[in-house]
């Protein structure tokens, strides 16, 4: 036999299980209806895809060329500098075959002098 008291404690508490069961029925549901809305909401990735690798193409272009523009401009600095290097070497030497031919002569002349 029930006893009456248990009857009115197991009453509220049963009301609460099915309020909370119906609660948790309700959400996954709005959670299994928000999935399916997203699936048919699937965005085209196909010309995303296609503009994202354009993109790469085209950043890969850019630094080629940033790149063959750089090298070129070194290689073209190093000749300068070559060339400036050879324009010194070429005034020093001709500046001490001048000196050498100066003194030479100075000394000739003063060998020349002390002779006579």
């Amino acid at each position: 036999m029930t006893n009456p008291s248990s009857a009115v404690a197991a009453d509220p508490a049963n009301s609460a299980a099915q309020r909370s069961s119906a609660v948790w029925k309700e959400t996954t549901q709005v959670i299994a209806d928000q999935a399916n809305a997203m699936m048919t909401l699937r965005p085209d990735l196909g010309g995303a895809l296609s503009r994202f690798v354009e993109y790469v193409q085209d950043g890969v272009e850019v630094n080629r060329e940033f790149s063959h523009r750089w090298g070129t401009a070194m290689l073209d600095m190093a000749e300068v500098g070559k060339a400036q290097f050879g324009a010194g070497a070429g005034f020093a030497a001709g500046h001490g075959k001048s000196i050498s031919t100066w003194v030479f002569d100075e000394i000739a002349l003063l060998s020349g002098s002390r002779r006579g």
